[in-house]
């Protein structure tokens, strides 16, 4: 596992030369760059603490080597975004007509009561299969010949989704609807048990949404395909849930390039 973290900082010329030194470009005045956690980072950290001007010096992302992905039975994926839900005025404009829970402060919602609409027919690119929408990141989408193929044999419920200005059924996609896991994540004492907060208009845990290092492992195999976590992450108005697949539906949306491997997060064992 690779840890990155963002510098930024109002760069005298002196240390402009300092960081040319080790590798590192930047020009005169504020400016910023992201390093890898390492040998070189560790002489980094020398220099900036003789800086006397603002810095800014936090973690940004933890990237998984190749053997760390394929050693792990499950995994946190990431869709890409396609589009946004109907009306997208603002989040409250479909959210209280889509969830019957649902907190503007946090972010948090539960408990779907009516399909999700989007703006038009989704346009497929040659492999892609799932996507996820904007401000609904653990929301599924999936191409309905793959859903029938793949997730209706697993017993993976669905949902119609609308075209917004017709009122009509989606031809080409549904809304995948994961369980929640009945397992938990074991998450005392983990980096992300240190990257939470409690919010205050709901009282509930919020862990960060960084990548920060493995998930923890489920409290006991909850031998599912696809399920969505029981925690919630996010930050200021958002909140969501992690989307956790097996090594085999990983593996296969891996072949179809519908997710990239490199970005998406193991569970530790």
């Amino acid at each position: 596992m690779i840890r990155r973290r963002f510098i930024s900082g109002d760069w005298t010329s002196k240390e402009v030369q300092s960081l040319q030194k080790l590798g590192i470009k930047v020009s005169i005045g504020y400016s910023n760059f992201i390093i890898e956690e390492g040998e070189t980072y560790n002489r980094l950290e020398r220099l900036l603490k003789n800086h006397r001007g603002k810095l800014t010096n936090i973690y940004t992302s933890s990237v998984f080597t190749v053997k760390e992905i394929n050693d792990s039975d499950y995994l946190s994926i990431i869709l890409a975004n396609k589009g946004y839900p109907q009306p997208q005025q603002n989040i409250e404009s479909y959210r209280e007509k889509t969830f019957e829970i649902n907190c503007s402060s946090c972010g948090y919602k539960d408990k779907q009561i009516t399909s999700f609409r989007i703006k038009d027919e989704p346009k497929w690119k040659k492999n892609e299969v799932l996507f996820s929408l904007y401000w609904e990141y653990d929301s599924v989408f999936v191409k309905k010949e793959f859903y029938e193929k793949i997730f209706r044999p697993l017993n993976i419920d669905h949902r119609d989704v609308l075209i917004h200005k017709s009122g009509k059924v989606a031809e080409t996609v549904v809304q995948l609807i994961p369980p929640i896991s009945p397992s938990s994540l074991l998450m005392k004492d983990s980096w992300y048990s240190k990257h939470a907060e409690t919010t205050n208009c709901c009282n509930r845990i919020r862990y960060t949404s960084t990548i920060g290092d493995f998930l923890p492992s489920f409290e006991f195999n909850p031998n599912i395909s696809i399920c969505l976590t029981q925690e919630i992450f996010g930050s200021e108005g958002n909140a969501f849930r992690k989307i956790i697949v097996n090594k085999k539906i990983f593996n296969l949306l891996v072949e179809r390039e519908t997710i990239n491997k490199l970005t998406s997060a193991p569970l530790s064992k």
